[in-house]
C-alpha cells in the first residue's frame, strides 16, 4: 500500500486514482533519444508547459536534468565563531581548505566567500587561487575539478574576522552531485618577497579533525589542529522551472525524475503532479496543489503563499 505523508498545513483526500499513468497528453517532453541519454532539461518542460492551455496534461516521460537556467542560491554557509585563523606558510604548494555538503538536489557550483586576508606588507603581489575537489574520506582526491580566477593579493588586504568576505568566481562553474561531499582548498600564485601570506578561518563538522592541509599541491592531505573559525559560503545555481497555470503533470515512473526547483505560481491552483520522482525541492505560491502517487517524495516544500490554504497530499508509490 502506499503510505500517505501530509506535508505542513492540513491534509485532504484527492480525486486521483492509483493506478496506470495515462500515456496520452497534451504536450510530452522527452523524445526516445532523451529518454535514454537523460538529456531533456527543464528548459524543455518549461517550453511545454508555456504551450499548453489552462488544465491541460503535459506527461514527462523520464527528466534527468542537467543544469541549464540557473537561479542563484546558497549552497553551504558557515559563519566565524571566534576570531582566529589558519596561516598559509607563503609555499606555492601550500593547500589549506575545507569540506562542504551539497543539498539534495543537483546544483552548479558558481563561487566562494572567503573571511581571508593577506598578512604583512606586499612586495610582489602574488594572486589567491580557490581549487575545488572530489572528496573521499574526507579528504581531497584526484585533481581539481574547478578553480576560481585569480585575485591579487592588493586586491584582497587584511582580514577583518567575520565582516568582510571576499568572492572567488570560478572559472568554469561545476555541476555538483546531491547529498556529496566536496572540497576547496586555497592556493597562491608565488611567494612575495615581503613575506606577505594569506589567512583565514575554517571549519569542519567534527572539531577535533581540523581542516585540510596538503604541502604537496594536493598530492596527499592531512587534517591539521582543531580550528573552530567559521568563515566560508558556497554558492551556486539550480535549474527550475515554473507552473504558472492549471496543469496535470504525469510522469511515466520511477525514470521521471525531477532535479532543481519547481515553482508553482499564481494560476496554478489545483495544478496534480503525478508519477514523479522528485529530488527537486517544491516552491508554492499557490493555494492548492495536488502531489498524488509519486515515486518519492520533495525533500523540501517551501510555501511563500503566506495563508492557511494550501493543501497538499503526497502519494508515494
Amino acid at each position: 500500500m502506499p503510505r500517505l505523508i501530509g506535508v505542513n498545513k492540513q491534509i485532504q483526500s484527492t480525486d486521483i486514482a492509483p493506478g496506470a499513468i495515462p500515456k496520452d497528453a497534451d504536450a510530452i517532453v522527452g523524445s526516445a533519444g532523451q529518454v535514454s541519454s537523460g538529456l531533456a532539461t527543464h528548459d524543455d518542460i518549461q517550453a511545454a508547459h508555456d504551450s499548453l492551455l489552462d488544465g491541460q496534461k503535459l506527461l514527462i516521460l523520464e527528466n534527468i536534468i542537467p543544469l541549464s537556467s540557473p537561479t542563484p542560491l546558497s549552497i553551504f554557509e558557515k559563519l566565524r565563531s571566534n576570531n582566529g585563523s589558519s596561516v598559509m606558510p607563503g609555499n606555492v604548494n601550500e593547500r589549506r581548505g575545507d569540506i562542504f555538503t551539497t543539498p539534495s538536489f543537483l546544483v552548479t557550483l558558481t563561487s566562494f566567500d572567503l573571511d581571508i586576508g593577506i598578512l604583512s606588507t606586499i612586495s610582489t603581489d602574488p594572486s589567491v587561487i580557490v581549487e575545488v575537489w572530489n572528496t573521499s574520506g574526507g579528504l581531497p582526491t584526484g585533481v581539481p575539478i574547478a578553480e576560481s580566477v585569480a585575485i591579487p593579493f592588493s586586491s584582497i588586504g587584511p582580514q577583518s574576522f567575520g565582516t568582510t568576505f571576499h568572492n572567488f568566481q570560478l572559472v568554469s562553474p561545476v555541476a555538483l552531485l546531491p547529498n556529496t561531499i566536496y572540497a576547496f582548498s586555497v592556493k597562491q600564485t608565488a611567494v612575495d618577497s615581503g613575506g606577505a601570506v594569506v589567512h583565514f578561518g575554517l571549519v569542519r563538522p567534527v572539531l577535533t579533525q581540523g581542516y585540510l592541509d596538503s604541502d604537496n599541491a594536493g598530492s596527499s592531505w592531512i587534517t591539521n589542529g582543531n580550528d573552530e573559525y567559521t568563515a566560508f559560503k558556497a554558492f551556486g545555481a539550480a535549474d527550475g522551472f515554473t507552473v504558472s497555470k492549471r496543469l496535470i503533470i504525469e510522469g511515466s515512473g520511477y525514470g521521471s525524475q525531477l532535479d532543481g526547483v519547481v515553482t508553482f505560481g499564481p494560476g496554478s491552483d489545483r495544478s496534480i503532479v503525478n508519477g514523479i520522482r522528485f529530488n527537486s525541492t517544491i516552491t508554492l505560491n499557490a493555494n492548492e496543489i495536488h502531489i498524488g502517487r509519486c515515486w518519492q517524495a520533495p525533500p523540501a516544500i517551501v510555501d511563500d503563499n503566506g495563508t492557511d490554504n494550501s493543501i497538499r497530499l503526497i502519494q508515494e508509490a
